[in-house]
């Protein structure tokens, strides 16, 4: 009986994975997609270039709600108008030396400044949001120091000037403001150069009209004051100057108005009351001023600054509501409008004089500023190389 020859486990299973390692190098891969696209698989997109840039807009519950209720805005316009006239109208009453010549505008603008930062405190600390709270502690108050002192900068000029001149000529000078705003967006290289474009053209004409429209004014001022007009036109550059932009501060609509005014309003108080009594030495005129000899006369005179404080909130809220939303003509236009109603209140309150010069410059007034409403107060078209995807954060403020 033969038996079998013995089996080497070693060689056989050598052989299978031979055999399987064959089988393996006999598969082929595939390393482009197949042109159809099977059932239930996902449909194939191309990705963008590596040089095509996307924006990513976050929207909040302030973006959403700004353009479904235009009532609102139109409303805060409204608002906004008739506090900025009010204010204007009750400081120049106030402070006039034809008027009741409280000649202590710095004070005033101090004053006025702490009752709108103790609203805006009070608003928040009463009201049902925590997050207003919250975003005090954390908002950069570092960078908006700066935006603080020139904002205390810009009203304690305009107060100061309104001691000196007339309210007509006031407006006039302040109505170039917008033609400073264009010009340093260009000199800082926020614009493009001018003369490149046809948007260069005409930044050139609106700042040439509005140039012109002051120099009239001064031509045709008859009491005219230097220190005046140089206290207008340094609120002028000041409020003009773009120091958010500088500080790259961007102001969101995430951040609410009375939150802004919290941060500016004690830096703003601060140094209007320094410069108060550097400048005005209130503490010495009181003893010899008819507006403090007496207790009634005290309480009388910090009760019409607190009437102002008032008015400079409402115009301050409203003004810091507008710029969260876009920009349009209607606000140009209201512009114009409010200008024109100073000028003629002017005229009827105060007895301005409105010389041949001064109706020039009233004119090339009126069509710079329509100009600069009609060119640039318009919403920006959206860019289709630049596609935005909108996204909604989950913080959502009022």
């Amino acid at each position: 009986m033969t038996l079998p020859p013995p089996t080497n486990t070693d060689s056989t299973s050598k052989i299978n994975t031979d055999r399987r390692h064959k089988r393996t190098q006999s598969i082929q891969v595939h390393s482009k997609p197949k042109s159809h696209i099977r059932h239930g698989s996902l449909p194939h997109f191309p990705l963008p270039h590596q040089s095509t840039q996307v924006s990513i807009e976050i929207l909040n519950k302030a973006d959403i709600t700004q353009h479904a209720r235009p009532k609102e805005t139109y409303g805060l316009v409204g608002a906004w108008c008739v506090c900025v006239v009010g204010v204007v109208l009750y400081n120049k009453q106030l402070m006039g030396k034809d008027q009741y010549n409280f000649n202590f505008p710095l004070l005033v603008s101090a004053v006025q400044a702490a009752i709108t930062t103790l609203i805006s405190w009070a608003w928040i600390s009463l009201g049902s949001d925590p997050n207003l709270s919250t975003s005090i502690n954390s908002n950069r108050r570092s960078k908006m120091i700066p935006c603080g002192v020139a904002a205390a900068l810009e009203i304690g000029c305009s107060n100061a000037s309104l001691v000196l001149v007339s309210l007509s000529f006031y407006t006039l000078v302040k109505a170039s403001t917008p033609a400073w705003t264009l010009l340093f967006g260009y000199i800082f290289g926020f614009d493009r150069p001018l003369f490149s474009s046809p948007s260069g053209w005409k930044t050139m004409v609106v700042i040439l009209v509005l140039g012109t429209s002051g120099v009239l004014a001064v031509a045709g001022e008859a009491n005219f004051d230097v220190v005046g007009y140089l206290l207008v036109m340094v609120s002028c550059i000041v409020k003009a100057l773009p120091i958010d932009h500088l500080l790259s501060l961007e102001v969101g609509p995430s951040e609410h108005p009375l939150v802004q005014m919290c941060c500016l309003g004690p830096v703003m108080t601060g140094l209007l009351f320094v410069l108060s009594v550097v400048f005005e030495n209130p503490y010495v005129h009181f003893q010899h001023s008819y507006h403090f000899d007496s207790i009634v006369h005290v309480l009388e005179s910090f009760g019409l600054m607190t009437i102002g404080g008032v008015l400079v909130f409402g115009s301050a809220y409203c003004e810091l509501s507008l710029n969260r939303r876009p920009q349009t003509m209607m606000l140009g236009v209201v512009n114009v409008a409010r200008q024109w109603v100073l000028i003629v209140l002017s005229v009827l309150l105060y007895g301005d004089t409105i010389t041949l010069r001064t109706m020039a410059s009233i004119l090339l007034m009126m069509i710079g500023m329509s100009a600069h409403g009609v060119y640039f107060l318009k919403p920006k078209p959206i860019d289709p190389n630049y596609p935005s995807i909108p996204m909604y954060s989950r913080k959502l403020e009022d």
